[in-house]
Parts: structure tokens; C-alpha cells; sequence
């Protein structure tokens, strides 16, 4: 899958759009295949942010039913 489009839109892709030393990256561990299953994007096991591993389930249970931005 890949992921340099949209930072080549921000014209960002000299920082973030791959996973290679010197870039920004925060990812998501997907269970099974999202390119043969779109709705296997929704199977995030943990997410990185800032270099910190997160439970995807109880980051998505923390915001249930909140809308717009705090």
C-alpha cells in the first residue's frame, strides 16, 4: 500500500510518506490484509504515535460518541 501520496499532496515527503530513519512515523498493526479486504482496516491492533505503542480499542472506546474536536 502506498503511503507517500498524500505526503507528496502536503509536499511533505522529505519527512513523512514511508518508514525510513530520519522520517515521522506513526503507524497502526492491521490483522489480516486491508489490500485484498478494505474492512480489515478496521482490525488496528496497537497504533504507534510519537514512538509509544497504544491499544487502538481502548483509544477508539475513549472517544465513543464524542464529536468534533476538544
Amino acid at each position: 500500500m502506498e503511503s507517500r501520496n498524500g505526503a507528496h499532496f502536503l509536499k511533505q515527503s522529505d519527512r513523512i510518506g514511508s518508514l525510513a530513519v530520519s522520517e515521522q512515523v506513526d503507524i497502526g498493526l492491521v490483522r489480516n490484509d486491508p489490500s485484498t479486504n478494505t474492512r480489515d482496516t478496521e482490525n488496528v491492533e496497537l497504533d504507534f504515535q510519537d514512538g509509544v505503542a497504544y491499544d487502538s480499542k481502548k483509544r477508539i472506546d475513549s472517544v465513543t460518541g464524542q464529536v468534533g474536536m476538544r
